[in-house]
């Protein structure tokens, strides 16, 4: 799921602060390469490192299967003339 900041972020982590009424949460981006991490706490984020990549697109991973399999569905079928 994209954030509202147009990245894409994985939880590892959250810790109760005691002077807190919420707890702080911990992410990375989600790109296994990108030093990028944020905390959330009380709605307000704080970001670490910047992002070595552009921001995905809506819908990118399902796209790239679909010309993933087209490929193979168009390899076959030149494999079925030739």
């Amino acid at each position: 799921m994209i954030n509202e900041d147009g990245y894409k972020w994985r939880k590892y982590g959250q810790k109760n602060i005691k002077s807190a009424l919420a707890p702080r949460s911990y992410y990375r981006c989600t790109r296994a390469e990108c030093p990028a991490r944020k905390q959330v706490e009380a709605g307000e984020a704080k970001y670490d490192n910047e992002h070595n990549h552009q921001k995905p697109v809506a819908g990118e991973r399902a796209m790239m299967m679909k010309l993933k399999m087209l490929g193979k569905k168009i390899e076959r079928e030149e494999d079925d003339r030739g």
